[in-house]
């Protein structure tokens, strides 16, 4: 008090308060300069990278003896006191050193101020070690969410590597039959091949499309799959006009719809009905609600344990289900109900933003119907 000096308690809590939601080590030090100034009277309070070389006796650096600089506060080696330097002790390297300049009024330094920059250097040290930390962690994250979507890219691509080849030549195939017994109806289905091809083709351009979208290409790839089975097929598509531009993640419905064809209306000689059915359902006063794509054929359906081996030989379902995960986490679910004889539903289930589903709403106009 009668030295009219800063009251360290307080300076040392509103240092602390003050570089807590800084996240640049530089930002840290210059703040941290800034306090020191004033509350030391010093005429310059400057900082510098401490490169770990330096800290063996008798190097010399911009004319400053390594064995100066010591943790945390020496006076400086001249009689005047002209300098001081502070390190400040990072757990990794680089270190950082915080040089004061003499002080004002033939002020030296006495042990509570030591004691204050040893404090100060330590919540400096903690500080940046932890804000290191985050940028490692948060460096991590980024390149794992760089690999989760190389690896979702993948899948898309081998989803789409399945899908032409089966698909193009079962369709090529009934245009061949169609082109000899009904022309007009070869014509029509080329060119919802033509459609189909390019819809797949142009989906290359990111992760997500409407809802819209992909009933569009599901209602392609039906009309030519019901070209090939004709009686034998019958579609319902039961998706309301508002849902059909919120967004989805590509791919999600047409691999189901494709499964349903292929392992329960193909083997059977009856053939069945392909439901797709869409709903968004949301609690009172919830902001959240959850999508609810609904895929059900009235095909041969399967036994527990033939729908267990299926699943893992399968590349569709499966990358239905990690991509959904990559995308919600544990609000999105995919469930498989099949019984032989009767048929198979597989329900998918992801979260919905209510702002999302009344912004994106679609006009009646605009949506497409049944194929």
């Amino acid at each position: 008090v009668v030295l009219h000096r800063a009251d360290y308690a307080v300076l040392r809590a509103t240092v602390a308060r003050e570089i807590a939601p800084i996240d640049d080590p530089r930002e840290i030090l210059g703040l941290v300069c800034e306090r020191l100034r004033p509350a030391l009277a010093a005429r310059s309070v400057d900082w510098r990278v401490l490169s770990s070389a330096l800290l063996e006796d008798g190097v010399h650096v911009d004319g400053i003896e390594a064995s100066r600089l010591v943790h945390p506060a020496v006076p400086g080696g001249t009689d005047d006191g002209a300098l001081v330097t502070l390190t400040v002790p990072t757990a990794e390297t680089p270190q950082y050193a915080i040089d004061i300049g003499d002080l004002t009024g033939g002020r030296r330094l006495l042990s509570d101020d030591v004691a204050m920059l040893e404090a100060v250097a330590n919540l400096v040290a903690r500080r940046i070690d932890a804000v290191r930390v985050s940028h490692q962690r948060f460096a991590h994250d980024l390149r794992e969410q760089e690999i989760s979507k190389l690896a979702t890219e993948a899948e898309l691509r081998a989803i789409r590597a399945q899908l032409n080849p089966h698909f193009l030549f079962n369709a090529l195939t009934t245009i061949g039959y169609l082109i000899q017994t009904s022309p007009e109806r070869a014509f029509e289905t080329l060119m919802r091949l033509t459609a189909l091809l390019r819809a797949v083709l142009k989906r290359s351009e990111g992760e997500f499309s409407t809802l819209g979208d992909e009933i569009e290409l599901i209602e392609s790839y039906l009309a030519i799959e019901r070209a090939r089975f004709e009686e034998r097929l019958a579609v319902t598509i039961d998706v309301p006009d508002e849902l059909r531009g919120l967004r989805i993640p590509m791919l999600i419905v047409q691999p189901l719809v494709e499964n349903a064809i292929k392992h329960g209306i193909a083997p059977s000689r009856a053939g069945g009905r392909v439901t797709v059915r869409a709903r968004v359902e949301f609690g009172d006063g919830e902001a959240r609600g959850g999508m609810r794509l609904t895929v059900t054929d009235t095909g041969l359906g399967v036994s527990e344990a033939n729908l267990e081996a299926g699943r893992e030989r399968g590349i569709g379902l499966a990358s239905v289900q990690r991509r959904l995960a990559g995308h919600f986490g544990d609000e999105a679910r995919v469930s498989i109900e099949s019984v032989p004889g009767a048929g198979t539903k597989v329900d998918v289930h992801f979260p919905v933003a209510r702002a999302e589903a009344e912004r994106t709403a679609v006009p009646a106009a605009a949506a497409g119907g049944e194929p």
